[in-house]
Formats: C-alpha cells, structure tokens, sequence
C-alpha cells in the first residue's frame, strides 16, 4: 500500500501534452479562410463586403479546400494518427492544385501562391518534425489514454537477474518493457541497462499489466540524461525508411492529382 501511495504522488508518468507547435498550426488553420479572403480583396481590389464576388475567384474546388481548414485545424487538436494522415493528404492536395492553376492560369498571384505554399510547408515540417510523431505516430507511448501501444524502439533492456526484454518505446521520464518479469507491484525498484549503453538505470515500477510492465526513471544522473537523449534522436533504419516512403508517394500523389486535374481542364 505504501508502495501505491509513493507512486502516485512521485512517480506517476504525467500525460504528454500537445505541442505548442501543433497547437500554434491548428489555430492558424482555423482562421486561414478569413487570411484568404483579406488576400484576394487586397489583389482584386474588392471590399470584403461583395463576399459573392470574391468566392466566386476561388472555384469551386478552391473554395472546399478553403472552407476545409477550419475543420482540420481543430481535428489536429485531437491526437490520432487519421488526423495527421487527414492532413498530410489535405497538404497534397492542396499543392496539386496550386500547381495546377499555375501551369493553367499563369501570373503573379498564382505563382506566388505556389512559391508560399511550397515554402510555407517546408518551414512548416521543419519546425515540427520533432513535434509530430509522439502525438500522432506514437500516442500511447507517449501517455495519450485510449491508444493501442506499438513497438517504437529496436533497444533491449536487460534486467539483473530477470533476463532482457523488448522496449517497447522510451523517454527521459521511462520505458515500457514488452513482456512482463514474474513477481513485481508498483512502487517496487529495478536496475537496468538499456542496449548498449554502460550506464546502470535505476527505476520504479509504475505500472504492471499481462503484456508488459511500465517503468519510471528514478535519479537521472546529468551524462544519463545525454545517453538517453542520443538514442531518443537516433532515427532507426525502419523509421527512416517509412519517412522516405512517404514523402515519394507524396510527391507522386501531387504529380498525379496535377496530371489528372490538367488532363481534365484540356479535354473539358
């Protein structure tokens, strides 16, 4: 009972909370229609109130991709790998037909929005890479309730006198373990190493299930925390190759969608 009581007042692994970054893109989506429109009032030289006329620039399809956002932005606040495949998909298609009124209607302001939007999801991604897999590719190892745990990490941990076992994924706060050691409660204390690093790991056990045990780091020593944060941002193999997968079916999905879109105006 002891044990319990010291767990949940010290040891007990807070949830992840959302990226400032996320947060910061998903607001921006909701307001980009009225950004939108304040832009094609600027470059046509109407006043917002003639909101027919300055819909009627947009397309029809412009104007689905417009109204979209709003709808995306919030669901990005909701941490679930459909919504970041949502919105990857959302970002193809949008570039497809940006690049599609560019070749078709070629001038400053279609150009220009094609530069943007090409520079704006650059900047984008490069400033949330680290931001985007733990909500949205990893949520449960990460502390997000209601998510099916993967395997993340191809690390062992090997325990004294209990054998090694599979890390099933891993932060500064802890681990979980794949596979369950006979015999352990919460609050109990472990020591560990963690692949091949020569460092010793003093934890807790803060959680225990038939699939796996879940441990909290206890005394992080300075040169522990470096350790771990290297093989936090080593990328595997499988997980770079996934990244590189993603970004040639992105392209081709744009060059695909252009194709047809240009195909479909020409023959129209």
């Amino acid at each position: 009972m002891l044990n319990y009581i010291k767990y949940l007042t010290t040891e007990r692994r807070q949830r992840y909370k959302l990226p400032f970054g996320i947060k910061l893109v998903a607001t921006l989506l909701m307001i980009l229609p009225i950004v939108n429109l304040l832009l094609a009032a600027g470059y046509t030289g109407s006043h917002l109130t003639q909101l027919s006329q300055l819909w009627g620039r947009f397309g029809w399809m412009g104007l689905l991709l417009m109204l979209s956002t709003p709808f995306l932005g919030a669901a990005l606040l909701v941490p679930r790998r459909l919504v970041w495949r949502l919105f990857v998909a959302y970002l193809v298609i949008f570039l497809a037909y940006n690049l599609y009124l560019a070749f078709i209607y070629p001038g400053p302001y279609t150009i220009g929005a094609l530069l943007r939007s090409i520079i704006g999801f650059a900047i984008l991604f490069y400033f949330l890479r680290r931001d985007i897999r733990q909500p949205f590719m990893d949520p449960a190892a990460r502390g997000f309730r209601g998510n099916t745990r993967s395997m993340c990490t191809d690390l062992q941990a090997t325990i004294a006198n209990r054998g090694s076992f599979a890390v099933r994924d891993l932060s500064l706060r802890g681990l979980y373990l794949d596979g369950r050691p006979v015999a352990l409660e919460p609050g109990q204390s472990l020591d560990l190493r963690i692949g091949a690093l020569e460092e010793t790991f003093q934890t807790g056990v803060v959680h225990v299930s038939p699939a796996g045990v879940g441990l909290a780091f206890r005394k992080l020593k300075p040169a522990q925390k470096t350790a771990l944060k290297q093989l936090l941002q080593k990328p595997t193999k499988t997980s770079a190759l996934a990244a590189l997968l993603a970004a040639c079916w992105s392209l081709a999905a744009v060059l695909l969608l252009t194709i047809g879109l240009i195909w479909g105006a020409t023959n129209c």
